[in-house]
C-alpha cells in the first residue's frame, strides 16, 4: 500500500514539475481609465507570427477590466483590444475610419494614421506578467 501511495505522490510531483519545466505562465491584463462601465472589453491575444491564440471578452467594473490568461508558454505575444460600448461586437468608426470606441494595443503603443507596427506590440513572456493598459479614447 505504501508503494502505491509513493507512486501517486511521485506522479503528482512530476506533474507540477513538468508544468514548470514547460514554462506555463499567467498573463494578467488590466485595462484602466475606461470612459464608462457599459459594454465589454473585446481582446485578441496573438503569437509572434500574428496567429490568434485566444479571443477573450472582459467584464467592466469601476471603469476597469482585468483579463487573466493562463497556461502560456514562454515566448513573444501581442494583443489588441477595444471597449465595445454598444455591445455590437465590432470596433465602431466614424466616416473616415477613425475609431469611435476606446481601443489599445499591448505595450500601450500608439500609431499615427493607423495602427502601430505589429513588432511594437510584441512583448516577452518569461514568467507571470501583469500589464497595465490605458486605451486611446
Amino acid at each position: 500500500m505504501s508503494v502505491l501511495i509513493l507512486r501517486i505522490a511521485l506522479l503528482i510531483m512530476f506533474g507540477f514539475a513538468s508544468q514548470n519545466i514547460m514554462g506555463q505562465h499567467i498573463l494578467t491584463i488590466k485595462i484602466m481609465n475606461l470612459p464608462e462601465n457599459k459594454g465589454k472589453i473585446m481582446l485578441e491575444l496573438m503569437d509572434s507570427e500574428r496567429n490568434t491564440l485566444e479571443r477573450v471578452v472582459g467584464q467592466i467594473q469601476n471603469k476597469r477590466s482585468t483579463i487573466t490568461i493562463d497556461s502560456l508558454a514562454k515566448g513573444q505575444y501581442a494583443f489588441r483590444y477595444f471597449h465595445d460600448i454598444d455591445g455590437d461586437g465590432e470596433l465602431n468608426t466614424n466616416w473616415v475610419g477613425m475609431p469611435t470606441e476606446p481601443y489599445g494595443f499591448s505595450n500601450n503603443v500608439v500609431g499615427s494614421f493607423g495602427p502601430p507596427a505589429f513588432e511594437r506590440w510584441l512583448f516577452d513572456l518569461r514568467s507571470n506578467k501583469e500589464m497595465i493598459c490605458k486605451p486611446e479614447i
